[in-house]
């Protein structure tokens, strides 16, 4: 059941443990082909460096039939300063250099240089500074048995079979070579020296052995001077690496794998617990709430998150709950009114056009109060769409006191207003406003006895205002001041007055959908006032719910 519910590979903690081992294993791989190329060139330049040194040796030797000074180096042409090569112009027109190299310090020493000038081969030794000159002419004689003998006189420091000597003819013929096993031999003797119009260069041979790198020198009477290295040691060198480098990607999988794992394992356990969370709420549990653990500040903000959607949820199932009582026991009694009078209507056919009349005015009344309802849920959900215009809240202010002051008089309480000289420039909705202003309004002649004062009073500021409506009426107990905007919430003081508890929830919604902030302050048998503040500007759109 749980691979076929939940196979592993599809779990984050199966994608996070492979992303780590995938990243480990590509970082070894990086470093290593770094290291592998940085070691492999090396070691390659190493041995060039080396077949090098006895090429120029060697070649030395085989023109000046001498042995090469330990203590000289041998230059490439473009070491040698310009100065050394026009002294030897200067001495010789027309010379051709084949070899250089220098024996002595930095300051004081002397340049060798061999050449040709014509049929003459010519051997120069300038002495630094001082550039003065000396000449030895050489001979250039069969050297096969001179070099056969240098071959073979010395190990030079390597094994039989690691490096080889030889020299060859224009055509690959032998004419002097190293001690080596004879099987190799046609691995330097069938080169392709025609292709090669240059006078030096690097080839690596391979075949069934271990290849070798080679270095050919064209001599001056065009005789082949072969050497070779055999490349068994760093073939072995870079396979070991090769094998290192095997095991440390297999270790950093492991590793990666065993990592990520622990990682998900840890941060995935916060997502587990908001989960089975959920389940038990799904069933019904909403008092439920998941603690915080220490995954980190993104799964303590998820959690929170997830607290406080369930509260909310809870809230408003227990909202939810209460609204459903309130409006079965507030329909029930005009419904139980409408179904007397029906049936006296049915009893006393004669009285049914006032009956009628009765049952009109019942269904009217919950008709506003379901009409109440939907506005309220439509402006807190911000479902309604709202027109912003351009608002004079003096003048508006006025008319709406304007139509309480028939009712105030009626009721024996005097209005008294405080508004500003000047109109009041805002920006909102026109019949919000006037909901807002109208509910209070009624709220407070409501239960302010004759004789009774309500004033209301609009404050301007430079980006809000704030509307005051005091009334000197029987006060709201201090048990009862958290739940005034609750719906159908109604005080004991106010059972006995019309109404539906509907209004001040609807101010409260208004107020807050707009931005701004309701107060109340009350005292028993003193009165009370309502304060209300909220923003001038708003922008001039069609709150549309996105």
């Amino acid at each position: 059941m749980f691979w076929s519910d939940r196979p592993p590979f599809r779990t984050v903690k199966f994608k996070v443990a492979l992303g780590y081992a995938l990243l480990f294993a590509v970082s070894t791989c990086f470093c290593f082909a770094a290291v592998y190329l940085y070691q492999r060139n090396h070691l390659y330049n190493t041995i060039d460096q080396k077949l090098l040194t006895f090429v120029q040796e060697f070649e030395y030797e085989y023109l000046t039939g001498d042995e090469f000074a330990a203590a000289s180096v041998a230059l490439n042409f473009d070491q040698v300063p310009p100065d050394v090569f026009a002294v030897v112009g200067q001495k010789i027109a027309g010379w051709k250099p084949l070899f250089a190299a220098y024996h002595g310090s930095r300051n004081h020493g002397h340049y060798l240089l061999i050449g040709t000038a014509g049929n003459r081969l010519q051997e120069f030794i300038v002495r630094w500074p001082s550039l003065t000159i000396g000449v030895r002419e050489l001979t250039l004689v069969d050297r096969a048995a001179v070099m056969n003998h240098k071959f073979n006189s010395e190990s030079y420091g390597e094994g039989i079979n690691q490096i080889f000597f030889l020299l060859l003819s224009e055509n690959g013929r032998v004419l002097a070579r190293s001690d080596f096993r004879e099987r190799l031999l046609p691995f330097f003797t069938g080169q392709d020296f025609a292709k090669y119009r240059c006078s030096r260069w690097f080839a690596t041979l391979s075949g069934k052995c271990a290849p070798i790198r080679v270095l050919n020198q064209r001599l001056i009477d065009g005789n082949i001077l072969v050497i070779g290295y055999s490349l068994m040691d760093i073939q072995e060198n870079l396979s070991s690496l090769v094998f290192i480098f095997n095991s440390m990607v297999l270790l950093m999988l492991l590793i990666g794998s065993w990592a990520g794992w622990l990682l998900a394992r840890k941060f995935i356990r916060g997502v587990d617990r908001v989960t089975c969370a959920a389940r038990k709420i799904e069933a019904g549990d909403f008092s439920l709430r998941v603690g915080h653990g220490d995954e980190g500040e993104e799964i303590d903000n998820l959690v929170d998150a997830f607290n406080n959607m369930t509260a909310n949820t809870e809230k408003l199932l227990k909202e939810l709950k209460t609204i459903s009582d309130n409006i079965a026991h507030d329909l029930r009694t005009p419904i139980t009114r409408i179904r007397g009078k029906a049936e006296l209507a049915v009893l006393n056919p004669e009285d049914s056009s006032e009956l009628a009349g009765d049952v009109a005015e019942e269904c009217a009344e919950m008709l506003t109060m379901i009409n109440t309802m939907l506005e309220i849920t439509q402006t807190e959900s911000g479902i309604a769409q709202d027109d912003f215009d351009d608002l004079d809240l003096t003048a508006l202010t006025a008319a709406v006191l304007e139509l309480f002051s028939t009712v105030a008089e009626d009721k024996g309480i005097t209005l008294h207003q405080e508004l500003p000289a000047q109109p009041l420039s805002a920006c909102g909705n026109k019949v919000k406003y006037q909901r807002l202003l109208a509910n209070l309004l009624d709220n407070a002649i409501k239960f302010t006895p004759s004789g009774g004062t309500v004033s209301v009073r609009l404050e301007p500021g430079d980006s809000e205002f704030t509307l005051r409506i005091s009334d000197t009426g029987c006060g709201i107990p201090p048990e009862a001041r958290s739940h005034i905007f609750e719906r159908f919430y109604r005080s004991d003081s106010s059972r006995s007055l019309p109404g539906n508890g509907l209004g001040l929830s609807l101010v409260k919604a208004i107020v807050s959908v707009a931005g701004g902030t309701i107060e109340v302050e009350s005292e028993v048998n003193r009165g009370t006032t309502f304060l209300v503040t909220l923003p001038r500007w708003r922008q001039k759109t069609k709150m549309t719910k996105l």
